[in-house]
């Protein structure tokens, strides 16, 4: 790669995360102020932060540990369809409980990984094994 593109690269990247750490800071921001005005405590927001960054972080590590399979349609169906599982479990489950700790979710995010790549793993191997 030349200086060139190198260099490029790094201030693309610098950009990206420099966006995505002031969008997260104005969402911090503007999260505060709303609680602020409506009188909500800072306790009640915090199931819904904590299940916005497990999602997160379940979905980053997902598409980087399996990024050699971007290219095929399967891989992105079943992202897809997890997806809308995950969000549609989750925001049902945070409707009906009131969490007030992170402790549920620092458990659940290395078991969600863990299950998904194995399943995501077992369903690409049998679509590799149909196809052949």
């Amino acid at each position: 790669m030349t200086r060139d593109r190198k260099q490029s690269h790094r201030v693309r990247n610098f950009l990206l995360y420099t966006g995505v750490g002031i969008t997260v800071a104005l969402a911090a921001i503007l999260l505060g102020v709303h609680q602020a005005r409506s009188g909500h405590r800072a306790e009640d927001s915090l199931k819904w932060v904590g299940f916005a960054v497990l999602t997160l972080l379940v979905f980053w590590w997902i598409a980087q540990e399996h990024r050699d399979l971007w290219t095929g349609k399967q891989f992105w169906r079943f992202y897809g369809a997890f997806a809308m599982i995950h969000v549609g479990v989750g925001i049902s489950i945070l409707v009906s409980v009131r969490v007030t700790s992170l402790l549920p979710f620092i458990l659940a995010t290395p078991l969600e990984m863990w299950l998904v790549s194995a399943c995501l793993n077992r369903v690409l191997s049998q679509g590799s094994e149909t196809q052949n």
